[in-house]
């Protein structure tokens, strides 16, 4: 009944008559009463926009995200008494109370626009009544597969001599996409599309699409050489919020403690205690991968940047780094337990299936890419000990194999730093990596994810701070559906169907965006899972950093990783005889004792120079006791006993909780890294071996272990421009049956030629390295990535944009026009000093220095060369100097 009522209404609209694209009486989005935020004589409700709109006070049981540190935000004041005319100021304070500096909003009259909004709208009313002429119908199979031709020579075949076409789909009868023909001599003319298939058309129009549903009509008409469709110019009177002073706060601005003083004329009121979190940051690596077959080269994500940066606008991150590597094509593929496939793997492939898909695309090659970022040397092939997650750090692949059915294609799966994707561009993508963010499926039901009005909690638009637009939770075009969800709907916005979360069957609302906008419920879970992780980080003492929720700041962050040796010593031998012979192989054995996993007698051989800084853990949860015989005496064992002992080659002292891991720091960081990764089998009895060399555009490299290394040790030796580097691997199974993966990364400046891995002195295998290929790149969007050690750096408030100048290095007469006279921020080296003038040619001694980070507000009113206290914010020119 539901979708013949919207048909009806559908088709009745098709009556409708001329239609300006001028606003007329707009539709207002938030029409709820305004409640005041602020303390003092001026009442105003304040909201800001990042990825999304947030509330500076949420209501009452509704889930929201916090504002992201050093991510630009837009601020959206509605006073309580509403004055579009008199100027409302904003000034920004520190935690301290200092002055960071003030703002003029913009009148409700220019409040941004959605992106919807169409700025090259036809002027003059549109008629959408079809003009007098004859039409003609599209409804077969073989007439509708022609519409999917990209220069719609069909159809402008149809509308020559025609006034309007109509195109109608029913199941059976169904295309995907149809395209519109471009050119002004359509002028007046019209296509209908009708919809009753149970599957979506989309139609694309110059460089527009739009999606048509069952139940659905859209009327196109051609004015002035662009096709419109008649709720396209309706959706121009869409805003947020009447009443609404809007205007961007700087990056630099968002931090902890920051406060507002908002005034309006003579009234002034302050907003504190706004809620500030982590300076969040992803990095995503993308690899294309074709197992026994080539790449199929479908990784639309991986080769656009204008991708990034729309996903980018749909996290809650300040950083946000994509980094390519080149596509790989095994032409042999080596799995773990030594089977070497060369024309297909005999298992069963599709989308979640496949051998080479698991072992070979996830574990083998993305969580190796993860784990070499990490300095991890070697990890089991599979299983929980297999990888790390300390960082917001993904491996994205197109996965595709040749299989028993033949070639497959993989997709459709995220978690644990991975994300198997079929179509990049789209809800699997948000999806996926919505999985990685530790976000299930239909996340808190109705109240979690269903995008709602503004008088409901788990409400919010999407903003695109680039390009200054409203992303509505809601689609474009009109159903007048409900969204339902466990028994509960969402009545639509004007006729205007709201959307669903992207783990909840959510998708784009429009190409405005190719990603779906996450509730707020979800990006406040998203916030939460990426203040919970480690961000790499040059200038940290460790290499890394994490959010300290008590102090409310990054503070340096230990990353450890495994490696001492280590057993579970078996139960059912524990004779010293047995302990003897696993301390000499292993730094580390562990005895794990519970019930039915137990047995009496622990008799630990005595301390000698064979098995000195070996270590001895017990950990005892059975019901029964059990009696250690240690440095000549017997101890009992009871229930719930922890112990570890450490072997000084006289005695075996007590000590607290062995720690088998050490701290990892990374030697380079953000560098094109060639990535080796591979199999090898301790015991020599599996053949080891190494795989093509994977290239990547950015990562980290660890020093290698060549002071560590001891005699017969497992390791793999690069041959690089600079010697031979070593790297040490575990002399050990991981797991019994299967062969160890490893995977390291080796800066590709120093030109890696040859990989060998050998164990007891024997080389078990070796390959020579290709060169990494031209073209690799990333793209950061957000916050620019912290100036190197050797160069200083200004960034521009106005377009995040940076300019670097190495030690040694000036600007010429004036500094280029992208960044001249932009209010800017410095980020100098650890062994830079900037020099700013606010004069081209670093004239007049009108000069001033600075080092490290240097906010704004902290370029003002400094000492210049010549005596006097200038301005250096707004820089003309500029030097770098060793500090």
């Amino acid at each position: 009944m539901r979708i013949t009522k919207i048909a009806s209404l559908m088709i009745a609209t098709l009556a409708t008559g001329p239609l300006s694209a001028e606003a007329r009486t707009p539709l207002i989005f938030n029409t709820t009463t305004p409640q005041n935020d602020l303390t003092g004589a001026m009442a105003a409700q304040v909201q800001f926009a990042q990825s999304q709109i947030l509330p500076a006070q949420p209501k009452e049981g509704d889930r929201q995200p916090t504002l992201t540190s050093l991510r630009k935000s837009l601020l959206l004041v509605r006073p309580l008494q509403a004055d579009e005319v008199t100027p409302v100021r904003v000034q920004a304070q520190d935690a301290n109370g200092k002055v960071l500096g003030t703002l003029t909003l913009a009148p409700p009259s220019a409040l941004p626009e959605t992106v919807y909004h169409l700025s090259d709208a036809p002027k003059e009313d549109v008629d959408f009544t079809p003009t007098n002429g004859s039409s003609v119908t599209i409804s077969s199979s073989a007439d509708l597969d022609k519409l999917s031709d990209k220069s719609a020579s069909f159809l402008k075949e149809r509308l020559t001599g025609k006034a309007l076409v109509d195109i109608q789909t029913a199941d059976g009868y169904w295309v995907q996409d149809i395209y519109l023909p471009a050119g002004a001599e359509w002028q007046d003319k019209m296509v209908r599309v009708r919809s009753n298939a149970g599957y979506s058309s989309n139609i694309y129009y110059g460089n527009k699409q739009v999606t048509v549903s069952r139940g659905q009509t859209l009327q196109f008409k051609s004015v002035n050489g662009q096709w419109f469709y008649q709720e396209e110019l309706e959706n121009n009177r869409i805003t947020y919020a009447q009443n609404t002073w809007s205007g961007e706060l700087p990056a630099e601005w968002i931090l902890p403690g920051l406060s507002l003083t908002i005034s309006q004329g003579k009234h002034s009121g302050e907003l504190t205690r706004i809620r500030v979190g982590a300076p969040n940051e992803l990095l995503l690596h993308t690899i294309d991968i074709g197992m026994l077959t080539p790449p199929r080269d479908r990784f639309d994500f991986a080769k656009d940047p204008e991708a990034h940066r729309e996903y980018f606008q749909t996290i809650p991150v300040s950083r946000m780094i994509v980094s390519q590597y080149a596509p790989v094509h095994l032409q042999e593929v080596m799995l773990p337990d030594g089977t070497l496939l060369t024309d297909f793997d005999p298992s069963t492939g599709g989308w979640h299936t496949g051998t080479m898909r698991e072992q070979i695309g996830k574990e083998l090659i993305s969580h190796g890419i993860d784990n070499a970022n990490y300095g991890i040397n070697n990890t089991a092939t599979q299983g929980n000990k297999s990888y790390s997650f300390d960082a917001a750090q993904l491996v994205a692949h197109n996965s595709r194999g040749n299989y028993a059915n033949g070639v497959q294609v993989h997709g459709g799966s995220g978690g644990a730093g991975i994300v198997t994707l079929d179509k990049s561009l789209g809800n699997e993508f948000s999806h996926e990596v919505g999985h990685n963010y530790g976000l299930g499926h239909y996340v808190d039901g109705f109240r979690g994810s269903v995008h709602r009005s503004a008088d409901q909690i788990n409400s919010s638009w999407g903003w695109d701070s680039d390009k200054r637009r409203f992303i509505p939770n809601f689609f474009p075009t009109r159903t007048n559906a409900d969204a339902c969800l466990d028994g509960e709907c969402q009545p639509p916005f004007e006729g205007r169907k709201f959307g669903f979360d992207s783990m909840a069957g959510g998708s784009p609302f429009s190409n405005a965006n190719r990603f779906t906008l996450y509730t707020p419920n979800s990006a406040a879970i998203i916030q939460s899972f990426l203040e919970s992780k480690a961000v790499f980080d040059a200038n940290s003492p460790t290499g890394f950093s994490k959010w300290d929720a008590a102090t409310a700041r990054m503070e340096p962050y230990e990353h450890k990783v495994e490696k001492l040796e280590q057993i579970d010593a078996p139960v059912d031998d524990l004779s010293e005889n047995r302990l003897m012979t696993l301390f000499d192989e292993y730094s580390v054995v562990n005895i794990a004792m519970w019930d039915g996993h137990w047995t009496r007698y622990i008799r630990v051989p005595a301390a000698s120079d064979k098995n000195q800084n070996r270590s001895l853990t017990i950990n005892h949860k059975a019901s029964y006791n059990s009696i250690l015989t240690i440095n000549g005496e017997d101890i009992l064992i009871q229930k719930g006993v922890k112990k570890s002992f450490t072997s000084d080659g006289q005695r075996w002292q007590e000590s607290a909780e062995i720690d088998t891991r050490v701290v990892r720091k990374p030697e380079q960081f953000g560098v094109p890294v060639t990535t080796l990764v591979g199999y090898y089998d301790p015991q020599g009895t599996l053949p080891s071996y190494i795989y093509p060399a994977l290239h990547g555009a950015y990562g980290f490299t660890y020093s290698d272990d060549s002071t560590e290394i001891a005699d017969g040790d497992c390791q793999l030796q690069v041959e690089t421009d600079n010697g031979i580097l070593h790297f040490k691997l575990t002399n050990h199974r991981a797991i019994s049956t299967l062969m160890n993966k490893f995977h390291i990364n080796v800066p590709t400046a120093s030109q890696p030629s040859r990989a060998t891995v050998l164990c007891h002195n024997q080389s078990f295998t070796e390959r020579t390295l290709s060169s990494a290929p031209e073209g690799l790149s990333y793209t950061v969007n957000g916050r620019a990535l912290p100036a190197k050690h050797n160069e200083g750096c200004i960034i521009s408030n106005q377009t995040g944009d940076k300019y670097c100048l190495p030690i040694g290095e000036r600007s010429g007469y004036s500094l280029p026009s992208w960044i001249y006279n932009h209010e800017v921020h410095v980020d100098a080296g650890s062994e830079a000093k900037v020099y700013l003038s606010d004069w081209d040619n670093l004239s007049y001694s009108r000069v001033g220095e600075f080092i490290g980070n240097v906010a704004t507000s902290e370029l003002k009113n400094v000492r210049a060369w010549n005596g006097m206290y200038l301005d250096f914010s707004k820089p003309k020119s500029m030097r770098v100097v060793s500090k």
